[in-house]
């Protein structure tokens, strides 16, 4: 399956297998707002989103806070 030319069967593979393998943490960046980024871990995220009866009651996720967030180039 496409998506507008692009194919999306990575994602659909990970929705798959995500009930049946435990993923490793999210990594979630932000500033001292409560604006918070995926650093990494959108894959993960969009299988949830795709297979929401997967997702567990709490979730492990890796915080990174800084400050100085708003001076990095991607932020």
């Amino acid at each position: 399956m496409t998506v507008f030319g692009v194919p999306n069967e990575g994602f659909l593979a990970a929705a798959r297998q995500i009930a049946s393998v435990p993923p490793p943490p999210l990594i979630i960046v932000g500033g001292q707002s409560d604006l918070l980024v995926v650093l990494e871990g959108h894959v993960r995220l969009t299988a949830f989103a795709l297979r929401p009866d997967a997702l567990p009651p709490e979730l492990d996720v890796l915080l990174g806070r800084s400050a100085r967030i708003g001076e990095w180039a991607l932020w």
